[in-house]
């Protein structure tokens, strides 16, 4: 089990298992003015026992880089309980709003029955230093195994604010924002490619418009 475009998985890599990914894709811009931004990014996971997983990554958007570094911890996993079940807790050099830090905390959960897939998300991040607003985040892949090599579904994430202190742009016009759309995902061995087209809609007054995102990523 691997993070989908818009899902984290619920489950660690094996211990030992460096995992190396990267992708872009373009959506929709979220500072009202453009229609559209390019974004890169590329992450490390590193699984240095059973059930833990320690990660860094970096994003490009917009003309800027943002890091993040986060730990995993695998609660329960569905070889001996109903669901897989991670906790997670990352910080962003700089958060949903793109203005100050953020620390995340995240439960991702997911099941396999068959054929079929299922794996959720639920995030709550506290902004910090002069930015104290909460973030919510739910994300969901449903996805079905059409051979042992391919796999299709349907992908979402809507975020918003619970708390909201510090006033930026996107606070004006939509309260939130979504992006779904249908998902491929293609694997050999240790090797994983993944496509995403579909609608995104930002928080604020930015306009809706279409996404396209990828995502490649080798365990070793």
């Amino acid at each position: 089990m691997r993070d989908t475009l818009l899902t984290e998985a619920a489950a660690v890599p094996d211990a030992g298992t460096v995992r190396v990914s990267a992708g872009g894709g373009l959506d929709q811009s979220d500072d009202g003015a453009d229609s559209s931004v390019t974004s890169l990014g590329a992450s490390l996971l590193w699984s240095p026992v059973t059930n833990l997983a320690l990660g860094v990554s970096s994003q490009w958007q917009g003309g800027s880089f943002t890091p993040t570094a986060s730990v995993r911890w695998q609660l329960l996993s569905e070889a001996v309980a109903p669901v897989n079940l991670t906790a997670l807790v990352r910080f962003r050099a700089v958060g949903m709003e793109s203005t100050g830090s953020e620390l995340d905390a995240k439960l991702a959960f997911g099941r396999t029955l068959g054929r079929a897939g299922l794996t959720g998300n639920l995030l709550v991040g506290k902004g910090l230093g002069h930015r104290g607003d909460v973030d919510f985040e739910a994300s969901s892949l449903a996805s079905y195994r059409l051979t042992s090599a391919f796999r299709t579904g349907i992908e979402g994430r809507v975020h918003f604010e619970l708390v909201d202190e510090f006033k930026t742009p996107e606070d004006v016009g939509r309260p939130f924002g979504l992006v779904v759309g249908p998902t491929a995902s293609y694997v050999w061995k240790g090797f994983q490619l993944q496509g995403l087209v579909g609608w995104s809609s930002p928080r604020g007054t930015a306009p809706t418009g279409v996404v396209a995102q990828a995502l490649a990523t080798f365990d070793f």
